[in-house]
């Protein structure tokens, strides 16, 4: 079998794939803060405001696994090059905006172009770097989108109020033609970009499974997002619940029996490819609440403005700094299983502190709860995500990224469905940690048997 080439400059390679990747989780968090002056000024409803922020996670979270198999089939740089090119427009298109549909369809387009983008920039990175030095370079990766993270709120907030709100979208394009230039210096050469021909790797799109996919993830997530507004026993709520669940049922007896699949169900037999999914979807679930929800408790419990708040948010990503590359050199010399063990316990131990000075009222002790909880995030990224990228065969490497970073983001999205629904029900803010910090550590266990 063809071995894969470590080109002359994997640094450009990772430096473009990092950037690429920061200005996807970017644009998850930016708009939030500007939001109450988008909806005043394109005299939006609550609901197509909210579709403003979902429109871009729902169509990523469609298409992904996607953009992971067109990479395996026409090329992890070309991908790349062009998924940023349609992110790039869409940014453009978001920023001239004139109405709500406008505005919500540019974020849906800018969520094609990220699925495109994201799972090539894995398998960049992943091609560049030999095994043995990918933990560094996905600590790096994921260095760069936790510090892009946690700024959008604080980013978001800053331009709106300098500028103006299509700031948040202006700052895209730039950036993303840096980006491609680096990507095409830095590439392989095309014939040698896929290291082999894998069976299912090349033929025509499964169609088929696109639609089932797609239908699937929609129908979930659309369900997920809106029963805060439907009511969990809602006719719509589970009427679309039902059609995601038959519908992704025939998305995997489709894919078992097609010669094309979008991804290959063998990489499911990996149980390190299984183990660090399960990761990355509670890892992603947990982080998206404390991101999201320790803000509002911030602001509505003890009042601090925005500002503030944001801030103090943003004190859980300083730590990563020097323990993203931290997890990497573990990951690298003690293997996967024990550096991410560790992060899993002291993480969940974390939120679950969280909870309980919330409901003691001591929100002060918030400000060093947080860095404490960040500086455990890359060993869990980190160390998940070489396991379950080492795990898959070099030439499905674009299909396992797709597939991962589906898992991903619908672990964001029940996560902040679910936490929701608990406060909706009065749940509280403490219980809301204290149960989000119990799931976390429950997951070693799972972690433990699947991870070597």
């Amino acid at each position: 079998m063809p071995q894969a080439r470590h080109g002359p400059r994997p640094w450009l390679t990772l430096a473009a794939a990092s950037g690429a990747l920061g200005l996807s989780v970017l644009d998850e968090t930016i708009v939030g803060a500007a939001l109450p002056t988008i909806r005043s000024e394109l005299d939006l409803s609550a609901a197509a405001a909210h579709w403003v922020v979902n429109a871009y996670l729902l169509t990523l979270a469609c298409l992904v696994a996607i953009g992971g198999r067109l990479g395996d089939v026409l090329g992890h740089r070309r991908l790349f090059v062009l998924g940023a090119a349609v992110f790039a427009c869409a940014s453009v298109v978001a920023a001239l905006s004139g109405n709500g549909s406008f505005l919500i369809g540019a974020r849906a387009l800018q969520g094609v172009g990220t699925a495109l983008m994201f799972p090539a920039a894995l398998a960049m990175v992943t091609r560049a770097y030999p095994p043995e030095r990918r933990g560094v370079a996905f600590g790096v990766q994921t260095t760069v989108a936790a510090v892009f993270m946690a700024g959008g709120p604080f980013l978001g907030g800053l331009l709106t109020e300098a500028l103006n709100w299509r700031w948040i979208f202006w700052i895209n394009p730039l950036p993303v033609l840096v980006l491609v230039v680096a990507a095409i210096v830095a590439g392989e050469p095309e014939e040698t970009e896929n290291a082999a021909a894998a069976p299912g790797s090349a033929g025509p799109l499964d169609l088929p499974g696109v639609a089932t996919l797609t239908v699937g993830l929609t129908a979930l997530v659309v369900a997920l997002m809106q029963s805060d507004d439907w009511g969990w026993t809602a006719f719509g709520t589970q009427t679309l619940l039902a059609l995601g669940i038959v519908s992704l049922v025939a998305f995997f007896r489709v894919e078992a029996r097609v010669a094309a699949p979008i991804f290959q169900l063998g990489l499911f037999r990996a149980r390190a490819f299984n183990g660090g999914n399960l990761v990355f979807f509670v890892f992603q679930a947990s982080k998206m609440i404390t991101f999201v929800f320790v803000v509002q408790y911030l602001q509505a419990v003890p009042g601090l403005p925005p500002v503030a708040a944001g801030a103090m948010v943003a004190t859980a990503i300083l730590p990563t700094l020097v323990t993203s590359v931290l997890a990497g050199h573990a990951a690298d010399r003690f293997g996967s299983r024990l550096p991410l063990l560790a992060g899993l316990v002291l993480n969940g131990g974390a939120l679950i502190l969280a909870g309980i000075v919330m409901q003691q009222g001591d929100y002060k002790a918030i400000a060093w709860i947080l860095p404490a909880w960040g500086a455990t995030l890359p060993f869990l990224a980190v160390t998940s995500r070489r396991a379950l990228m080492s795990a898959a065969p070099a030439e499905l490497r674009g299909q396992a990224g797709g597939a991962n970073l589906t898992i991903q983001m619908l672990g964001g999205t029940m996560g902040i469905a679910l936490a929701s629904t608990l406060l909706a029900s009065g749940g509280g803010y403490g219980t809301l940690f204290i149960a989000t910090g119990a799931v976390t550590l429950g997951t070693v266990a799972g972690a433990w048997s699947l991870i070597r």
